[in-house]
């Protein structure tokens, strides 16, 4: 168990965002831990102010939900996923949604091959966009 805090602060030009930030504290806790999976979650509360080009802003309380996982399901392979919900305490539509799910393999003890799923719902989006996104990143990556 353990006391945790977030600060995010984003800008999004494909959502006509010019800021999300989310602040906010909450509680963790570490469910496994070994060379196989890592799994924990996080419950809290938040505060997240969204600023557009050309809608209003948004602006208020949120309960947090968080989880993330890795999970190395076969030698050299492994599932990366980290997803958080924050609904709005002020109105039930608003609902914020950010996962971040991967797929990684080792090419050699220094190369690795990644593709990548970013999806983010949004209950109330800016004008004239979807409450929905969803990106696809294939990432050949380099450690050192």
């Amino acid at each position: 168990a353990r006391m945790l805090e977030r600060l995010s602060n984003m800008r999004d030009e494909l959502q006509d965002l010019d800021l999300r930030l989310i602040v906010g504290a909450g509680y963790g806790r570490q469910f496994r831990n070994d060379e196989v999976l890592v799994l924990d979650g996080e419950v809290g509360l938040a505060y997240r102010k969204e600023v557009y080009e050309s809608s209003p802003d948004t602006e208020g309380p949120n309960a947090r939900v968080a989880a993330n996982v890795d999970w190395k399901f076969r030698e050299g392979w492994a599932l990366l996923n980290s997803t958080e919900v924050l609904p709005s305490l002020k109105e039930t539509k608003d609902v914020f949604v950010q996962a971040d799910t991967r797929v990684r393999t080792e090419l050699n003890k220094d190369l690795f091959l990644q593709l990548q799923w970013l999806f983010t719902y949004n209950g109330v989006p800016a004008a004239t966009k979807d409450t929905t996104d969803h990106r696809l990143i294939l990432t050949l990556g380099w450690s050192f």
